[in-house]
């Protein structure tokens, strides 16, 4: 980066992070998207819940959904 400015991250790895999701009543997790670096991925959750939020798979609002890094 240019200015010597740094990113700041815990970690960062070769595929990247994983954000998940799981529905209520549901064992599986289910990958929502991936994000290069970790800082990224809160980041981009925290974005995506503040709305209602829709499976990427058939669009259907998802019913009280837990998620993961």
């Amino acid at each position: 980066m240019k200015g010597g400015a740094t990113l700041k991250t815990r970690y960062t790895s070769r595929t990247g992070f994983k954000v998940c999701y799981k529905e209520k009543n549901s064992k599986t997790w289910i990958r929502h998207w991936l994000a290069k670096t970790y800082a990224q991925a809160v980041d981009m959750l925290n974005y995506y819940q503040r709305y209602p939020q829709h499976s990427r798979e058939d669009n259907h609002l998802l019913k009280n959904p837990k998620w993961k890094i």
